[in-house]
């Protein structure tokens, strides 16, 4: 019979995962990476803002171009509804 109790397992895989934890964060210096991951963050919803500006930009240039200047109305694609 083992003189440690079963919870005396449980505590030193915690305090072992612990402290494999606390040697990833002594590594990877969160307060470095965090400031990466807040820019990065920041880029990304300013490229999304960009994409959403560029689509409506183009849509913008093709009523203009096509539609007024132009007179033409391209046909919508097949099962969109307005095909008949």
């Amino acid at each position: 019979m083992s003189n440690h109790s079963p919870g005396m397992k449980y505590k030193r895989g915690l305090v072992s995962s612990r402290k494999l934890w606390r040697r990833f964060a002594d590594y990877f210096e969160f307060r470095f990476t965090g400031r990466w991951m807040f820019y990065s963050l920041i880029i990304g919803a300013v490229a999304g803002l960009g994409g959403i500006l560029f689509f409506h930009l183009q849509e913008w240039i093709q009523q203009i171009s096509l539609h007024d200047l132009a007179g033409y109305q391209p046909p919508l694609p097949g099962g969109e509804g307005g095909a008949t």
